[in-house]
């Protein structure tokens, strides 16, 4: 689903400002009916790590993700593998954030190594307290 469809409405903030807080994937942090993403497939995928993340980056890194995707069901089908960044509470803050995807086609029973990199110079933010760039 390229958009995400909440459960209730009534937990939506009203649209008479154009702040996102409360708002989107990036902002919502409510229960949904389907979230950004989201897909339904006719069969079954399993996800492996095959390169673990660090636990800390320079700003001219960059995140390399890497996974083993198996197609566990009895259909050739795609997947959409997504990776998400998820920020710390701070004020004016996204909670998470679209930042790399990838579509790979797995035949039923077989598996997909797939990479992906994030440059950590796009995770960075500005923190409205500090005034200034964090990572």
């Amino acid at each position: 689903m390229p958009v995400t469809f909440y459960k209730p409405l009534g937990d939506l903030p009203a649209y008479n400002n154009y702040n996102m807080m409360g708002r989107t994937y990036r902002y919502f942090n409510g229960s949904v009916q389907y979230p950004l993403g989201f897909g339904l497939s006719y069969t079954t995928f399993e996800y492996n790590w095959v390169k673990q993340l660090k636990a800390q980056y320079a700003l001219a890194d960059q995140i390399e993700i890497s996974i083993v995707i198996q197609n566990a069901g009895i259909m050739d089908a795609a997947e959409v593998v997504q990776v998400y960044v998820e920020y710390p509470e701070l004020e004016e803050m996204q909670l998470k954030e679209l930042k790399a995807f990838k579509k790979v086609m797995i035949q039923k029973g077989q598996t997909s190594t797939i990479s992906l990199s994030v440059p950590v110079s796009e995770v960075q933010k500005w923190d409205v307290s500090t005034k200034s760039w964090k990572l």
